[in-house]
């Protein structure tokens, strides 16, 4: 068995992120440590994305769709990106009131009793 690729890269001193590394999926926490103390927000200019690390980040993300949109997709993938994201991945590429509506009309069949 070979070992996992380096997910994290010293590149004068900057941290890489590729979510798609095979690294990632075996231990994603080395990068995302390095990525919350070295790179808190992070671009990826060879896949075109963003990425917060940092939970007071990503919760001030979420509250703020004004700025930060997900209408466009939260998905990497070109089939699931663009102004048709809602296609492809429902009511994740949708930001309130639009999301916040569709939610509630799901969120009742996803109750902890119903699940079990």
């Amino acid at each position: 068995m070979t070992p996992p690729t380096e997910t994290v890269t010293r590149d004068d001193a900057q941290v890489h992120y590729n979510p798609y590394d095979y690294g990632i999926h075996e231990d994603p926490y080395p990068t995302y440590d390095r990525l919350r103390a070295e790179a808190p927000l992070y671009r990826n200019d060879e896949l075109d994305f963003w990425a917060l690390s940092r939970h007071e980040d990503v919760l001030a993300a979420f509250r703020n769709p004004a700025q930060l949109s997900n209408r466009f997709g939260v998905s990497l993938d070109p089939a699931a990106y663009g102004p048709d994201a809602h296609r492809a991945m429902s009511f994740l590429a949708m930001d309130p009131p639009r999301h916040t509506r569709m939610r509630s009309l799901v969120s009742k069949a996803f109750t902890p009793r119903r699940v079990s």
